[in-house]
């Protein structure tokens, strides 16, 4: 069975953070007080409370690697540009929610799908046996 998360990549301060969410993640980030379940409900209806997404994504951005605190995020999301704020409540999102049935996590860079090998046609006969 493959993974139940896809990979999810944040950008903060100019810098890519990739990082697979999971459960323990996700149970981690509501043993500090937050709720993903509500944290969802409330960005599908544009009421989300930004200090709730600002430490749900910073969780986020450190288990990526970003050095970042949730004070840090709290700012950029009230203060920062609202195409910056659109991406992180996006990516928040993707990364609570798990990935379909069907859909498989995307190729790693520079990887391609392999083709298929060419097959081998049988050879014609030519109407004659040997003895």
């Amino acid at each position: 069975m493959g993974g139940v998360f896809r990979d999810v990549t944040m950008a903060w301060g100019g810098v890519d953070y990739t990082f697979t969410p999971s459960n323990r993640l996700l149970r981690t980030i509501e043993g500090g007080g937050a709720n993903v379940v509500q944290l969802m409900t409330d960005l599908a209806r544009g009421e989300v409370k930004v200090s709730a997404l600002a430490y749900v994504a910073a969780c986020f951005f450190r288990a990526g690697g970003a050095a970042v605190t949730e004070d840090d995020v709290y700012g950029a999301l009230m203060n920062g540009n609202p195409e910056e704020t659109q991406a992180i409540a996006v990516a928040v999102a993707q990364a609570i929610t798990p990935q379909g049935a069907g859909e498989k996590k995307p190729e790693a860079p520079g990887k391609s799908t392999p083709r298929a090998k060419p097959k081998k046609r049988p050879a014609k006969s030519t109407g004659q046996t040997s003895t």
